[in-house]
């Protein structure tokens, strides 16, 4: 397990990108997925490998029990307060559900202390990203040589703002170089520096 390259994903994995990733790297690659969603648990345990690991926890900036609001996608969730109304999808239907789940939520800052380095995390928390960045110790976050985030800027219900996501960027920016990958999402990626 020492010579294990790490991926680590809080929120959003897809069964079938797991799936892909370990016929890609069977013996390279330690998979770490953490999901509150019973859609997506359901299926990580489908997914019989060594190098699998799948948490039911949401990651946020505390741990303790949260809330969770279901999409009405039943994929995507959010333990953040929004306005409901705004939360509409394009084709006028609502975003959420209306359902909502008590879940498990563990700290970013408790899961990063578990592990002296980590290859690469994906972050797709819908909204939870901003705290995320934000309170946990930049030095755990510079455990990670790459940091890929999905802002959901662009979800107007969540009501975040380009100034909360600059001022995350200049945070990271100490650590971090840093890119844009899609500007509507937006989608960043920080990479450590030497």
């Amino acid at each position: 397990m020492e010579n294990l390259k790490v991926f680590m994903s809080f929120g959003a994995l897809m069964e079938q990108e797991v799936r892909g990733l370990l016929a890609k790297f069977p013996n390279d690659l330690l998979i770490i997925a953490y999901d509150p969603l019973d859609a997506c648990f359901e299926k990580y345990s489908l997914i019989d490998h060594p190098h699998f690991r799948a948490y039911k926890y949401a990651v946020s900036d505390f741990t303790g029990e949260g809330i969770l609001q279901v999409g009405i996608t039943g994929i995507q969730s959010t333990m953040v307060p929004y306005s409901a109304e705004k939360a509409f999808r394009k084709d006028g239907s609502p975003e959420y559900s209306g359902e909502t789940q008590k879940i498990n939520v563990v700290s970013a800052e408790s899961v990063l202390l578990q592990y002296p380095e980590i290859d690469r995390l994906d972050i797709n928390v819908e909204g939870s990203e901003i705290p995320i960045l934000m309170n946990t110790p930049l030095a755990l976050l510079a455990r990670c040589k790459m940091i890929h985030v999905e802002f959901h800027i662009f979800a107007k219900w969540f009501e975040m703002t380009q100034e909360q996501v600059d001022k995350c960027v200049e945070r990271l920016s100490s650590c971090f170089n840093v890119t844009i990958n899609d500007s509507y999402h937006p989608c960043y990626s920080f990479y450590r520096k030497q």
